[in-house]
């Protein structure tokens, strides 16, 4: 049996192409707000002689309570009945009048006052350089000289023929040796500040006044201090 070929069928007279599926945009990501940096607060001024006199008040009162006064006193103290200072106690002192102690809550309140004005802003050099230095050293200090007197006031030399009396006296050198640089340092660096304070008000006053009699004043006290 003879198999018939297949016939192709004809497409429709108005039969268009079939038109392309159009191409699938990718997706685009949402565009990011920026965020609004915040604003920097207004920075207060300064009022830079406010802080120049509140440092400078503080560190010098605390130069004259420490160094000046009751530590001065308190070596004093210790020293007379010493025959040889740097030896110390030997035990065959006739007479022991101890050492003048050092008041523990002036300690407390010296210390506070200078570490909290040497964090003021503007700096104030050099004095903020060796200040935290001198407090650290006179409050070592300190302690040491308040457990001799309370050693020598309880009388308990008498117990131990002097025994801990010895080694607080190393102790006691040691310290001492550490504060007296330090607080001649604090010295300079105050008179040095006060010197270029006045040195700056001369000029103010010249210029405010001309050379007048409050202008030679001044002028005076500096020349006498230079000399």
């Amino acid at each position: 049996m003879i198999k018939k070929p297949k016939q192709k069928r004809s497409r429709p007279a108005n039969s268009q192409p079939a038109a392309p599926a159009p191409e699938a945009k990718p997706t685009e990501a949402p565009v990011a707000k920026a965020e609004a940096k915040p604003e920097t607060p207004a920075q207060p001024v300064v009022d830079e002689q406010a802080v120049f006199r509140r440092k400078n008040g503080c560190l010098y009162q605390v130069l004259q309570q420490v160094y000046r006064s009751r530590y001065s006193a308190s070596l004093a103290r210790y020293a007379d009945w010493l025959k040889d200072f740097k030896q110390g106690p030997t035990g065959e002192e006739r007479t022991v009048y101890g050492i003048y102690g050092i008041s523990e809550s002036n300690l407390a309140e010296c210390e506070k006052g200078v570490k909290s004005a040497v964090a003021l802003t503007p700096a104030l050099q050099p004095i903020d350089g060796v200040a935290v230095s001198y407090i650290d050293a006179a409050v070592a200090l300190g302690n040491t000289i308040n457990e001799m007197d309370k050693y020598y006031t309880q009388e308990n030399y008498k117990d131990d023929a002097f025994a801990k009396g010895k080694t607080l006296h190393q102790t006691f050198l040691k310290n001492l040796e550490a504060f007296e640089p330090v607080a001649e340092s604090y010295h300079a660096a105050i008179q040095e500040i006060n010197d270029k304070r006045q040195l700056a008000e001369l000029k103010n006053i010249e210029e405010r006044e001309g050379k007048t009699f409050h202008y030679y004043s001044l002028a005076v006290m500096i020349s006498a201090k230079q000399n």
